[in-house]
């Protein structure tokens, strides 16, 4: 196909939505347009990339900032994940990602069948209202924090266990979620379920999760994939594969108004872990992007995102996470870490940390950043940077051995969003390796396994996300409701009628 960018990402759009499996192919030779390409002209588009167009470097942050922007576009709250095609980016409304499932909706106590995804409750399950910013689930999951204070939670990091402090003395928030190919994904195999899991590891049925496209063959400058059967069923705006979001927030305080234009903020009814609930506006921090696709598959796909306030600011405003002139956290990233949150209520006066980013963003990131800064100006999208994306190693290079069972590397070893991995920028494999990434901690993400399988369950099931790991498994008497294959089928696709 010898067509501009443009017109190739407009026929995969109409091949999608007319005919599932149709083979696709791009030609990859024209640099000029980076809507799914190489190059320095962005555009906007509600659409999510199924796959990376040229494998480059470049072209691999560039799918970053498309997933960012499919994922940020005003969301139409008929059904889950759908865009509102009728909107602009900068437009006022719920965000795409916003509407995905959260891990608390998806992985239940007692291993309980969690709703469907376009559902409004049908299980017991209560569906959140997708007009408003609710962050209950701080509450409802807090007494799990005192038991695993390192398996990360809604206030303490991922990986190093420890919560982040901001200059005003508050806690930041996390939330994770993901889309419908995955949580469909969790709910058909009954991977809600910590016992189906390891049955299926024993067994060696286990079933990875879905990949959006299948590649087809990877010739001269040609791409050629189809989408993938895992997901040809989904409404044409959601044919992509796992896709996993994880956001980080801070508490916006009315004395500091002038700066909240610079965030996508929300109000928010936070419940008080020592009871209660308060109203309160939060920003938008960070923003990370987990995806699955056929050539990002060996490691899965990363793309993190911070608010430019984050460490420095205009003149006239302060820096969320630094003080101007202050010098501490220069060796590690941070001033001091914080205990975990593993108290009820919160420890009261909490000492600010100080933050300093130890790895610089990418030369190339920081050109592709601009170029996009331009694109989004006058939304409040232009106050957002990628920081880093993290894939397959390209051209033979060797960062970081990610994959246990084939050796393959990662483009980078040092990546970190100050957010979310603030105390695990500076991490040491060896004495001789310097790495610190998400997927570092994330090669070891498998589904849970009996003990004389967890060896098995590494080597084949590589799946890097634990979300899986949460499952519980349903006490004796069953009281977990599990549905079977046959059962969930029906309601999956009578939610689906639903779709306009």
């Amino acid at each position: 196909m010898n067509q501009t960018k443009p017109v190739r990402q407009f026929l995969r759009a109409m091949l999608i939505m007319a005919i599932p499996a149709t083979l696709l192919i791009w030609s990859c030779s024209d640099k000029a347009d980076t809507t799914s390409g190489s190059g320095n002209n962005p555009t906007l588009t509600w659409e999510m990339p199924v796959e990376v167009f040229d494998t480059t470097q470049e072209d691999y942050a560039i799918m970053g900032w498309q997933s960012f922007i499919a994922l940020n576009w005003p969301a139409d709250l008929s059904y889950r994940g759908k865009p509102d095609t009728s909107k602009k980016i900068g437009d006022a409304g719920s965000r795409v990602w916003e509407t995905f499932r959260l891990k608390e909706e998806m992985i239940l106590p007692n291993a309980q069948q969690p709703d469907v995804w376009n559902g409004n409750g049908a299980n017991g399950v209560a569906s959140r209202d997708l007009s408003k910013k609710s962050l209950f689930r701080y509450a409802k999951k807090f007494d799990t924090i005192v038991q695993d204070p390192n398996g990360g939670g809604e206030f303490n990091q991922a990986g190093s266990g420890n919560p982040l402090i901001d200059q005003n003395g508050n806690y930041v928030m996390f939330e994770i979620g993901v889309n419908e190919s995955e949580y469909d994904y969790v709910l058909n195999h009954q991977y809600y379920n910590g016992n189906v899991q390891r049955q299926q590891v024993h067994e060696h049925t286990f079933v990875n999760p879905p990949k959006g496209d299948t590649l087809v063959q990877v010739s001269g400058d040609s791409l050629i994939y189809q989408i993938a059967p895992s997901v040809a069923s989904l409404p044409a705006f959601a044919q992509y594969g796992a896709t996993e979001f994880k956001a980080s927030w801070r508490i916006l305080e009315l004395k500091d108004i002038a700066i909240w234009p610079r965030y996508y903020h929300r109000t928010a009814t936070i419940a008080l872990p020592q009871g209660g609930y308060e109203t309160r506006e939060i920003g938008l921090v960070g923003l990370h992007i987990l995806r699955l696709t056929a050539l990002t598959g060996s490691t899965w796909y990363w793309a993190t995102f911070e608010q430019v306030d984050n460490l420095t600011a205009p003149a006239d405003m302060s820096a969320a996470f630094h003080k101007e002139g202050d010098t501490s956290g220069t060796a590690k990233g941070y001033s001091y870490s914080p205990p975990p949150v593993d108290t009820n209520p919160l420890p009261p006066n909490p000492v600010p940390v100080n933050v300093v980013r130890l790895t610089p963003i990418p030369d190339y990131i920081a050109t592709l950043n601009e170029s996009y800064k331009k694109l989004l100006a006058g939304t409040v999208w232009e106050n957002y940077q990628l920081v880093g994306v993290v894939n397959p190693a390209l051209g033979g290079s060797k960062a970081y051995p990610m994959n246990n069972a084939t050796g393959i590397y990662t483009n980078v070893n040092m990546m970190a969003n100050v957010t979310m991995e603030t105390y695990k920028q500076d991490e040491s494999f060896s004495p001789n390796v310097k790495f610190s990434n998400c997927v570092g901690c994330h090669s070891f993400g498998t589904p849970l396994a009996y003990p004389a399988d967890q060896a098995y369950a590494l080597a084949q099931y590589q799946i890097f996300t634990f979300l899986l790991s949460d499952a519980d498994t349903a006490p004796a008497g069953g009281t977990g409701q599990i549905l079977t294959p046959k059962e969930t089928a029906v309601l999956v696709n009578n939610s689906r009628k639903k779709l306009k």
